[in-house]
């Protein structure tokens, strides 16, 4: 008798607990500091932000020479005779055969364009955005050209591998 009275207050007790938990854990009054998004009204305020933005664009290049097998370099070499591979992954060998159907292996074929058209966005809007910064003159133009360059190769490599 004495265990089940043990186990109904310990039931109770826990129940108590878990209220008072969602009681003191509301939201109200929280306010929420975003790190891993920016908008026109926090970002692209000075030259540290317009050089944080370009560096990051630059972040993409690993879509396009990375040593994976969806990076675009391994991809365009795959499709020629320069790179036959045969190392265990089910898609080097449709990559030999030319066998690009929609079913191709983990969706391997549209990750240059699902990484690249996006990065060309945010490039397009960070020159647009950068323009309106004050800052130096010299620097503010060095920056839109790498910007344009980056976009440049972006759109090169699309075009490359997915024509027009």
């Amino acid at each position: 008798m004495k265990r089940k009275i043990y186990y109904s207050n310990l039931s109770v007790a826990l129940l108590l607990a878990m209220m008072s938990i969602f009681i003191i854990s509301c939201d109200k009054g929280l306010k929420q500091d975003v790190y891993d998004q920016f908008s026109s009204t926090t970002f692209y305020k000075n030259a540290d932000d317009a050089k944080a933005a370009l560096t990051s664009s630059y972040n993409k290049m690993d879509a396009l020479w990375g040593n994976q097998h969806y990076q675009a370099k391994i991809q365009s070499s795959a499709l020629t005779d320069e790179f036959v591979c045969s190392w265990g992954w089910p898609g080097w060998k449709a990559m030999n055969d030319l066998n690009l159907s929609e079913d191709f292996p983990d969706g391997v074929m549209n990750n240059p364009y699902m990484t690249l058209m996006p990065a060309i966005t945010e490039i397009t809007i960070s020159i647009d955005k950068i323009s309106a910064i004050s800052m130096d003159v010299n620097l503010k133009e060095r920056y839109t050209a790498e910007f344009m360059g980056l976009r440049a190769i972006y759109s090169h490599q699309l075009y490359n591998l997915y024509g027009p």
